[in-house]
């Protein structure tokens, strides 16, 4: 007995010996999770709503991804959508579709969700970490064509795509054979247009912007064209609104984010537009913010930038026609003015180049500080309609033309 106790004692001291303490990880401690802000506010009804996961969104997708308009991609594959109604598109399919997205520093933009082109919500991306948004499907099996359209403009700051991550993700499927550029002013932009949600007049004045129903998107999608807006509030031909911001369209139009400060050039690699637009000269006519010290508008300073600035359109773009819009903004008289301009342009370049002046029937100013609202918009569109296509007649009829 005293033998047997021996052994066990001896067996047990051995196994006690033979067990280890874990060893300590060197690894370094897991980071935070990025912040993704569950407030992000959905303005409009629909099928989507918030995603408020903090897991990294880990997918190999990004070669899926299409972009429109002025555009910029980072060396990770995020996605930086510049200009109004600049935009992602892929096709998506499962139970449901996450999108994270940002806005740089403390400022807020405004993002339209579409499937099937068809608007589902509208977003408001907060500064200061991430928004994630969650789409669901009515049918996991369907493929859905997806589009995440910037509504706000390039001074109102970026629109970052982080990513999305669905099920199965491929290549979206919009492809155009008509192309439109349209440049212009606030009116473009579509500012001041959508009170639905936010009334004139309060918080910060870009929330009533909704470029994706502006005229310019409007009367693209309904001759079938594809279509890029480079286009910046308070802008003009040969003055601007603000007394203080002295480059003009012609100066900032090369420019990728159309600003002075930031001077990355745009490679519009890809872009050859059938029709240039162009609905500029509502800030040459105003008073400006400094009305006191405002010359009265001279319309041969206008006119001689004008030539100027189609002069180098032509030169980018010899393929196209172009369209002169006088203002839906100014009153009669003013308009006149305008016109006369434009058609001395137009006079200037003979019949070397197809150009036609648009003159609006109405004035537009139903909207935020005098601006057309989303009604308005729509009309403006409608009268576009046969403009545009009498244009692309006219294009396709000039020598050396398909």
């Amino acid at each position: 007995m005293i033998r047997f106790s021996f052994l066990l004692l001896v067996l047990l001291t051995v196994l006690t010996g033979c067990r280890q303490e874990p060893e300590k990880s060197s690894a370094p401690p897991e980071p935070e999770p990025e912040h993704i802000d569950e407030g992000a506010e959905s303005t409009e009804p629909g099928m989507a709503y918030l995603y408020g996961q903090t897991d990294e969104i880990d997918i190999g997708f990004r070669n899926f991804f299409t972009t429109f308009g002025r555009t910029t991609t980072a060396a990770d594959g995020s996605i930086e959508l510049i200009s109004p109604a600049s935009a992602v598109r892929f096709q998506a399919r499962g139970g449901a579709l996450h999108i994270r997205m940002r806005t740089p520093g403390n400022d807020h933009a405004y993002v339209l969700v579409t499937v099937n082109g068809e608007p589902e919500n509208k977003y408001k991306i907060k500064g200061k970490g991430l928004t994630a948004v969650e789409v669901g499907f009515e049918d996991e099996n369907t493929w859905y064509e997806i589009g995440i359209h910037k509504l706000t403009e390039a001074h109102n700051g970026a629109i970052v795509f982080i990513d999305a991550d669905a099920q199965q993700i491929k290549e979206s499927v919009y492809k155009k054979d008509l192309q439109i550029e349209f440049i212009g002013n606030s009116i473009t932009c579509g500012y001041g247009a959508d009170t639905a949600d936010i009334p004139c007049g309060t918080d910060v004045n870009y929330d009533q912007h909704n470029a994706w129903k502006g005229y310019a998107v409007q009367v693209a999608n309904s001759i079938d064209a594809d279509y890029n807006l480079s286009a910046i509030s308070g802008i003009g031909i040969y003055r601007n609104y603000r007394a203080d911001r002295k480059e003009v369209m012609p100066d900032v139009y090369g420019n990728l984010y159309l600003d002075e400060g930031r001077r990355a050039r745009w490679n519009q690699e890809g872009w050859d537009p059938d029709i240039v637009s162009v609905c500029l000269g509502t800030n040459d006519f105003s008073k400006g913010s400094d009305p006191e010290n405002r010359a009265p508008f001279d319309p041969e300073k206008f006119t001689a930038a004008y030539i100027r600035f189609l002069e180098e359109l032509d030169r980018r773009y010899p393929d196209a026609a172009f369209g002169l819009l006088t203002s839906p903004m100014l009153d009669a008289e003013q308009n006149r003015i305008l016109s006369d301009c434009l058609f001395r342009v137009k006079d200037h370049f003979g019949s070397s180049e197809v150009i036609e002046v648009f003159e609006f029937r109405d004035r537009y100013i139903s909207g935020c500080a005098g601006h057309p609202d989303l009604k308005e918009h729509e009309l403006m569109a409608q009268q576009l309609q046969p403009f545009y296509r009498s244009l692309l007649n006219n294009r396709e009829g000039m020598p050396g033309e398909g």
